[in-house]
Parts: C-alpha cells; structure tokens; sequence
C-alpha cells in the first residue's frame, strides 16, 4: 500500500541527507556494499535525491557493470535533467557500452548546460582524437584546463592527440607535465616511456617504465597492455609477459592483442590471424586518417595495389576495403565494384564516397568462399597484414576468381626468415600485424593453384617521416 506524504515511516529530508552522508562516507572508503545498501534504501523510500541515482551509477561502474551504472544515470537525469555531472557520467557509460553516438549527445547536452565542464570536455575530447580529429579534441580539452588546470587526465590526454597527430617531443612535454602534477600516473609514464622507445631514447624509456610497474595498475587491459608493450619494448622481458598475460585475462576477447603480443615474445603459439574483436577496435581509432592526402608522408598501400591492376570492365572485390582507397582509384575500370570489412567506422567513411556498387560487412573468407567465380580481381591492401598463414586467405581468393583472375595484395616483409611471425614490438606487432617470407608466399600460392606473377617491394608507408616496404604481390588463378 502506497505510503501518504505524512506516514510517520518515511525517513524525513534531514534524515535522507544524514543516510547520503553516510553512504558517501563509506563509499569514499571503498565500502561499496555498505554504501549500495544505504543507496538502495534510499531509493526504496521514494524520495531519493538525483544525486543517490548518480552515485549509485559510480558504484556499479566501478564493480565494472556498466549497464547497471547506466540506467542509475538516466534515472537521475530524469529528476534532474540539467545535471551536467550526470550526462557525462552517462556519456562515460555509454561509451564503455561501444554507444559512441548516444554518449557523444551526453556531452554535448552537459556542455550545453555548463560550457566549462572539465570532465565534459575532456570526454568528448577523446572521443574526437579516436576519429582523428587532433585540433577538436586539443580544443576541448583546453576548455578543460582552463577550467581546471591540474586536471592530469586532460593533459595525458592532450599528449595522446597530440603523438597522434604527429608531434612527439611536443607530446613528451606534456606527459612529463602530468607526471610532475601526479608522479604515479601509470598511464603518462607508459605513454612516455612507449614514445621515447620509438624515438630510440630506450635507457630513458627504461626509466619510466620501471617505475609505472611498481605503482599501483588499473585493471584496465588497455592500461595493461600498454604497459606490456613498453616492458617488452625497454627489455624488460618476463614483466611484460606478466602485464600482457594479466591483460589476456581482463580481455578475453583479446581487443588489445595481448596473444599476438605474447607470441611476439614467443610465449604463445602464432595464431591464424589478428582476432575480429581486435580489428574492429583497431580501426575504430582515427579512421580517417588514412585519408589524409596532405599529410606530407601519406599512406601508399592502396595506390601500389591499385597501380598492379591491370584491365578494363572489370568485377572487383576489394577485401578489406577500409575507407574505400582502393576503390576511388579501380572505379573507372570497374563493371562491378564490391567492398567488404568488418570495420564500421571504415565502412562509414566508405559508403560516403559513394563509389561502390555493393559495400558489405563481415569476415573476408566467409563473402569469399560464398560467392565462386564471381570477380576478375580481389585486392587486399593492408588486409593480409592481418593474416598469419596465408593458405586460407589464398584458397578463399581462388575460389572467388574467375579463371585467369588475380589475386592483388601488399604485406610486410619477413626479414628474418622464409615463414610467417608476429612483427616486431616496435608498432606494428602490436598493431596486429604479421610479416611474411617470400617463400611463405610463393609456397601457399602454389599449393591454393595460383601462379606469382609479382613479388616486388614498394614503401607502403611511413613511420617517424622513414619508409616501411612492403611486398607487392599479385596472384594469378590458373
């Protein structure tokens, strides 16, 4: 039976602010199952405050359940819509949700309430640098420190977009700010330490990360992972497998590549290839910077691969077509023009060049093994990179061609020797890629009933304003 506003029963507003503080105190204390009691009794009363709603939310969010911690928000924004701290607490839910959308309207809805919201602005900030948008985001959070200055998360922040964009030392000026304000700030001493090993500066590097690894870790497997990375990059070899085995354990999706990372170390078995969960997250960040035409190093895989197509009036299946590199330059030779990746983003920024006859989304083998003798040509730039063993990629491809079709595709080179393993910790083994032996190559070709037509280097790209080659290969079906 519902209680009247005078039933002697319900808790009166000075004892529902005592209860808050209570709650708040144990909360602070890391009590959390005696905070969410006195949260939850609270709400049972019927007269909870928004604020009990959101901190409710904080708690679930710290026992990681973000759905539960979503749903605490929205119930204060409700009684509360112009709450900014609640909309960004929702924002931040949302996003861990992959709602990227939905917690970018969170933001902006908190800034349009209090422009100066630092935690607000330093959100969107980051979702902003994950598209490559560096200049929006660096806006964003200098609103943040403006409004708070010692905000070391922004200033981490601010010198991710900032290496993102190309501007180490500028990047390793401002980590080494948040350290100064936060000395164990794991995250600004992995990041520096990370960049300062690619800039060759290792013994400094080696000095960061020893001191990140004894501080207290997030159990976060981005945190985990790159701090793995740069253990294994300092030499520091069985502290990296412990931080990439314990971000194994947290991701067991394994987004970050922990496994491919380990079996760089060769501490875990080459797997086939680089995992979906991995890839979508990969290319998630900064789609669009393969675009990015005034760049004065740009990204070349998609010419070389599109300059080895020979032909007219042909049907194209471009296999990891990404943003559609490949086929702005292969439309005007194309009857058939399809794009598959497993990317959204990619995908996305594709379909708005509005190029393509058909774009699709999921596993390259699968649309390749569906559809037999369908194309003339598939190429693969920056796809088979990817891929460790070949033989499946090879055997879907011929089954696609037509007779006399051409397989076209760029990987890296395997220095080492004639096989196929994880590539170095240096950027591109833990950006998911493999790197293969000319052998490798001409071995699997054979076997899957192909001819190499091609094997050549060209530069594929570049890293730190130096060139990374690639093997250019193209494939024909006999």
């Amino acid at each position: 039976m519902k209680r009247s506003a005078g039933s002697a029963a319900e808790p009166s507003a000075l004892e529902m602010q005592q209860r808050f503080s209570a709650a708040i105190t144990h909360h602070q204390a890391g009590r959390l199952s005696e905070a969410e009691q006195l949260y939850r009794a609270m709400i049972s009363s019927g007269r909870a405050l928004p604020e009990v709603h959101n901190n409710l939310g904080i708690l679930l969010d710290q026992r990681g359940d973000r759905a539960g911690a979503a749903a605490e928000y929205r119930k204060a924004i409700a009684i509360n819509p112009t709450d900014p701290g609640a909309l960004t607490n929702l924002g931040n839910a949302l996003r861990s949700l992959g709602s990227a959308g939905e917690a970018e309207v969170c933001y902006r809805r908190a800034l349009a309430i209090k422009q100066d919201h630092a935690e607000a602005n330093n959100n969107l900030g980051m979702m902003l640098s994950e598209r490559g948008q560096h200049a929006d985001a660096l806006a964003c959070y200098r609103k943040a420190l403006a409004a708070n200055p010692r905000f070391v998360d922004a200033i981490n922040n601010s010198a991710v977009a900032t290496r993102r964009a190309g501007n180490a030392n500028e990047a390793i000026t401002l980590w080494k700010q948040a350290i100064a304000l936060k000395s164990n700030y794991v995250e600004a001493r992995v990041h520096l330490a990370d960049t300062l090993a690619d800039l060759g500066a290792v013994e400094e590097a080696r000095q960061h990360v020893l001191i990140a690894d004894k501080l207290v870790i997030p159990p976060r497997p981005n945190v985990l992972f790159a701090l793995g990375i740069a253990l294994a990059r300092c030499g520091i070899r069985e502290s990296a497998i412990a931080r990439l085995r314990q971000c194994l354990t947290a991701d067991p999706f394994d987004r970050f590549g922990a496994r491919l990372a380990l079996a760089a170390l060769n501490e875990e078995p080459v797997p086939e290839r680089a995992s979906d969960a991995f890839i979508d997250r990969l290319y998630a960040i900064d789609p669009d910077r393969w675009d990015n035409a005034a760049d004065p190093y740009p990204y070349r895989g998609a010419e070389v691969v599109a300059g080895k197509v020979t032909g007219d009036r042909l049907d194209v299946l471009d296999a990891g077509c990404g943003t559609g590199l490949v086929g702005a330059l292969l439309r005007n030779r194309s009857s058939r023009l399809v794009g598959i990746d497993l990317s959204d983003s990619m995908l996305e920024l594709a379909k708005r060049k509005n190029i393509y006859d058909e774009l699709h989304k999921g596993d390259l083998l699968s649309f390749m093994w569906a559809r037999p003798q369908s194309f003339d040509v598939v190429t693969c730039a920056a796809t088979l990179i990817h891929f460790g063993d070949l033989g499946p990629a090879f055997a879907a491809a011929r089954s696609a061609l037509r007779p006399g079709g051409a397989l076209v595709f760029t990987v890296f080179p395997n220095e080492q020797d004639a096989d196929v393993s994880v590539a170095a910790l240096d950027g591109f083994g833990q950006g998911g890629c493999f790197v293969h032996g000319r052998s490798h190559i001409v071995d699997k070709a054979t076997v899957n009933g192909f001819r190499v037509e091609t094997i050549e280097e060209a530069v594929h790209e570049y890293k730190n304003g130096s060139p990374i080659m690639s093997l250019v290969v193209v494939l024909r079906k006999l």
